[in-house]
Formats: structure tokens, C-alpha cells, sequence
């Protein structure tokens, strides 16, 4: 498997795991716009994915949005909660960093 392909396949398990998580809890009215911020973001990712299956060169800053929509609404809901892991953050926000990094490169 190449590169590539283990880039496209993290990325959308990634995607659709932040998607299942907030789909979970967009019932909750506390948690709705955190929610629909990840929803949006995993979408945009996997049409990152989609877009460099394509050959389009300007995948990354579409990966770029869609991690940062995933990451922004990560923290948003652990600090409504006042329940922000620090650690938990920094990992997530790092391996988005390898995912833009990885788009832009391959």
C-alpha cells in the first residue's frame, strides 16, 4: 500500500469516526453547533480525499478546513463542558497537522 492510499484511508476513518461521534450527540441542544461544525468538517475532509483521488493539486487546503472545522469544534465542546483534556487536543491537532502535511506532499 502506498503512501498515498494509507493517507486517503486514516483520513476518512478519522473523518467518519468524527462524524459518528458528533452525530451522536447532536441531539442535545448544549452540544448542536459543536456538532454540526465536526459533521461539516469530516465532510470536508473526506472531499479532500475525493479531491486528491481526483489529481485536483489543491487538495491540502481543503484538508487543512476540514481538520481545523474537526478541531475547532472538538475544543469548543470540552471547553462548554469545562472539561478540557489538553493532551487529548494536542494529539488530535497533531495528527491533522501530519493529514495537511501529508496532502500536500503526496
Amino acid at each position: 500500500m502506498g503512501v498515498d492510499r494509507l493517507l486517503w484511508v486514516l483520513s476518512v476513518l478519522f473523518a467518519v469516526l468524527s462524524m459518528y461521534g458528533a452525530a451522536c450527540q447532536v441531539r442535545n441542544p448544549q452540544f448542536k453547533q459543536p456538532c454540526i461544525l465536526m459533521i461539516a468538517g469530516g465532510a470536508v475532509l473526506i472531499g479532500a480525499v475525493a479531491a486528491s483521488l481526483d489529481g485536483l493539486p489543491y487538495d491540502w487546503p481543503v484538508a487543512l478546513a476540514g481538520c481545523a472545522a474537526i478541531c475547532a469544534a472538538a475544543m469548543w465542546n470540552g471547553k462548554r463542558c469545562n472539561n478540557l483534556h489538553l493532551k487529548h487536543h494536542v494529539l488530535r491537532i497533531a495528527f491533522c497537522l501530519l493529514v495537511v502535511v501529508g496532502f500536500y506532499f503526496y
